[in-house]
């Protein structure tokens, strides 16, 4: 194998690890995008309940 063929593979490689990395952080964030989004439906709902429970609405 000469040096350009192993230059090429590192190289690949890089791109490989960087993309695979890339691809975890996405992964990452969409799970902490899921879980920000169930809790704001929950504050949502909290919000409400105690709007309608005191009647802010109708002062």
């Amino acid at each position: 194998m000469n040096m350009e063929n192993k230059a090429l593979l590192s190289e690949t490689q890089l791109l490989k690890d960087t993309l695979d990395l890339l691809w975890n952080r996405t992964l990452d964030q969409r799970k902490v995008c899921e879980q920000l989004r169930q809790e704001n439906e929950y504050l949502e709902d909290y919000i409400d309940n105690m709007m309608s429970s005191s009647n802010v609405l109708e002062k």
